[in-house]
This record gives structure tokens, C-alpha cells and sequence, in this order.
């Protein structure tokens, strides 16, 4: 742990802008750009768009890109950003240079929560070491530190998948939790979507019976959230 991530609860979860940029350049630093748009569709509750148009027009300095739903997310479902199966994963972060001894950051330039996403995958499937980037590239900018239009990528790895247990569960135990005083099931959507009273994008507005609320955007900086 360096000085700067002392402050952290976690510091094995976030790194801060000032250490990043202290490590650019580091043979096993693996650094990537996870940003994903929700936009609103006529017919369906939203479409997904790559945000590689953001990464384009600028971004940490030797960051590559990892596409969410496009190569991250099991392509044979009806539903978007459906987990993927441990191969597919395995082959999908290989490609892009991310080994069993990388050292990962992830960032988005949106939400934090397409590059908690990613963080979470890799934790489901045994990898610990990535850390996001606090604040993500809104923080980084804001500093005005080093910005690059250059796009980068990584040699291939290897990445061996061991998935856990519990870290990711599918609509069966989501029922099952519904009357179980012993399971905390948390929406993080908006407040309006989890009373059902408009808010939509997001799918069927409502909640399950026993369901918590807990708005991912309302426990961050509004600044760079």
C-alpha cells in the first residue's frame, strides 16, 4: 500500500490519481477504459451503446479499451450485460493483455459503475488484483493530468478463470430470497424506478417484495459520479 491509498478503507479496491499516475508506464500495469452509455429507445427500456467514441477523444495514456456488453457480456442471450460463461470471459480479457499477474486499473468516463462492474467480474472469477480508479477519468481531467488520444492495447495473456461461489446469482435465487429475513436484496437504480413511479430505462419499473433501496450514484462525489 502506497501513502496515498492510506486513506483508504479498501486500498486493494481503489487506487487515487496521483498514485496512478505514478505508475504509468509499469511493465505489468494493465489499464482500461470500461465506459458504457445507456441511451432511451422507443420500444425497449434502453439500448446499450460501446463507450469507445469517449476513449477516442481522450484518455488516461496507455489505457486500451474493454467493451462491456460487447465482449464482456455473453452474446447469445436476449438480455444485455448477462454474465458470460468462465472460457468466454477467460478468452475475452486475455486477448486484450489481461494475465494472471497483471496489475489492473479499470475507470469509465460515465457512471463508476461500468468499471465496478468489471472489478466484480474479476472477482467472480478469482482475479484480485484490479483496483478502480477513484473518480475516474472526470477526476483525472479535472486535475489536468496527461490526457491521450493514441489508442493502446497489450500483448495477449493468459488468464486462468476460478470462478467463486455466491458473487453472482441468477433470477432462481433472487426469488428465493423474496420473504427470506436472512437475505438483503438492494436496488441501485433511482428512487423513482425502485417505487415504481416513473424513472424508467431500466426495465419494468417497481420492486420486489423485501428489496432495499440504495442508489449507487447517492453514495459517490456528485462531481465525478
Amino acid at each position: 500500500m502506497t501513502a496515498s491509498a492510506a486513506g483508504y478503507r479498501h486500498p486493494d479496491f481503489l487506487i487515487d490519481t496521483a498514485e496512478l499516475e505514478a505508475r504509468l508506464g509499469d511493465a505489468d500495469l494493465r489499464l482500461y477504459d470500461c465506459t458504457t452509455h445507456l441511451l432511451p429507445h422507443p420500444t425497449l427500456p434502453y439500448t446499450v451503446e460501446s463507450g469507445r467514441a469517449d476513449y477516442d477523444r481522450g484518455h488516461v495514456p496507455g489505457a486500451d479499451f474493454l467493451d462491456l456488453q460487447g465482449e464482456l457480456s455473453d452474446s447469445d442471450s436476449q438480455y444485455r450485460f448477462t454474465f458470460p460463461d468462465a472460457g468466454r470471459f477467460a478468452d475475452a480479457v486475455g486477448r486484450r493483455g489481461l494475465g494472471d499477474d497483471a496489475s489492473v486499473v479499470l475507470y469509465s468516463t460515465t457512471s463508476p459503475q461500468w468499471a465496478t462492474r468489471v472489478w466484480w467480474m474479476l472477482r467472480a472469477f478469482g482475479f484480485d488484483r484490479a483496483r478502480v480508479l477513484d473518480g475516474g477519468f472526470t477526476k483525472w481531467a479535472r486535475e489536468g493530468r496527461a490526457v491521450s488520444t493514441e489508442p493502446a492495447s497489450y500483448s495477449p495473456a493468459i488468464f486462468t478463470p476460478r470462478p467463486r461461489e455466491g458473487l453472482i446469482v441468477g433470477r432462481d435465487e433472487v426469488l428465493s430470497a423474496v420473504g427470506n429475513g436472512t437475505v438483503c436484496t438492494v436496488n441501485a437504480l433511482a428512487r423513482e424506478q425502485h417505487a415504481g413511479t416513473g424513472g424508467g430505462g431500466a426495465g419494468r419499473a417497481g420492486l420486489r417484495p423485501g428489496r432495499a433501496h440504495c442508489r449507487q450514484r447517492e453514495r459517490a462525489d456528485r462531481g465525478t459520479a
